[in-house]
């Protein structure tokens, strides 16, 4: 027997009995598994897609793009006309929920060429890539101890392939797992992990200490952070830029000093653009000006940090670096 688990459609293929009862005579009975399986991952990623990427924690995040980049409108509408076929056969309605195909075309390709689902959504063994790496604790600003092991392994691998796109991607993970320990909500968030995924082991801090003694991290580590918006045109400005094509900080005042921000570090990211100069900056903020009260701000995610942390991490692993678990 194969189950879609929550929703509570079973489809019989094990037992003569019920597959003589539940037989389908327009597919086979594993066609009509892989379609409820792929059905239900939809439905479970779905409202994820209505979500920033900062707003995810990387285990949904992952899981997310794994499967965007691997199904097609094709596959989505293929399945779904399976088990619509299969459902009047067997004279009972399913229990899925109609999926948003205006939410799902912009997102993924339209055909299945080329793409490979993953084995587990597949209706035969197919091999698929997925991160699997040590994780580097030094990486996270003392917030190992806060992160599942997915959270540790995915976040570790977007610091460390040399993009400033996915060193952003991770600043705004790590953004995330901070507010879940300052913020409390009773609303459900996808911030939330389940309480069945496991805590990565905390690291011995005398080990941490002699690995960033050893491999020291740059001097601009990236950081993001929710800034409050703030008049452009008025005379005190919580950021002060040097005078050069970068968006070097030369000043932080007020409320930008107090999330972090420091002199040296060089802005790279607003609302998830980059920016490259003042006048790049200056546009960002202006939009959605008069709706948002704030704004993410991302610093040092450029293409000389990516490139230094991806040579240490390419070094401790020649190097095997291994890191003990405290307690």
């Amino acid at each position: 027997m194969a189950s879609d688990g929550s929703n509570q459609l079973k489809v019989h293929f094990k037992c003569p009995q019920c597959r003589e009862k539940y037989q389908c005579s327009t597919y086979p009975s594993e066609l009509i598994v892989h379609s409820v399986l792929l059905l239900r991952e939809a439905s479970t990623l779905e409202p994820s897609l209505m979500v920033a990427d900062s707003g995810l924690n990387a285990t949904i995040l992952n899981r997310r793009n794994l499967f965007l980049k691997s199904v097609s409108m094709e596959h989505l509408q293929d399945a779904t006309r399976r088990l619509d076929v299969y459902m009047r056969e067997i004279g009972k309605e399913t229990t899925f929920p109609p999926l948003d195909w205006d939410l799902w075309r912009p997102l993924i390709a339209e055909t299945s060429e080329g793409l490979s689902l993953p084995a587990a959504l597949s209706s035969s063994p197919v091999q698929h890539e997925y991160i699997k790496q040590w994780n580097d604790p030094t990486l996270f600003y003392g917030l190992d101890e806060l992160m599942t092991c997915d959270e540790q392994e995915f976040v570790t691998h977007l610091m460390v392939q040399g993009k400033p796109e996915l060193l952003a991607q991770g600043a705004h993970i790590l953004h995330g797992i901070l507010d879940m320990t300052t913020i409390s909500t009773t609303q459900p968030s996808f911030n939330t992990c389940a309480g069945s995924v496991p805590r990565a082991q905390p690291i011995d801090p005398t080990v941490l200490q002699r690995v960033r003694k050893l491999y020291p991290l740059p001097p601009r580590m990236p950081r993001c952070v929710r800034m409050p918006r703030y008049d452009l045109s008025g005379r005190t400005k919580p950021l002060k830029f040097e005078k050069d094509d970068k968006l070097s900080l030369l000043q932080v005042r007020g409320p930008a000093g107090q999330l972090g921000l420091r002199k040296g570090d060089i802005v790279t990211h607003i609302n998830g653009e980059n920016v490259t100069n003042l006048d790049e900056f200056e546009a960002a903020l202006k939009q959605n000006s008069d709706t948002d009260d704030s704004f993410w701000l991302v610093v040092n995610c450029d293409e000389e940090i990516a490139k230094a942390l991806q040579g240490r991490y390419q070094k401790m692993t020649r190097e095997k670096v291994h890191f003990r678990k405290h307690g």
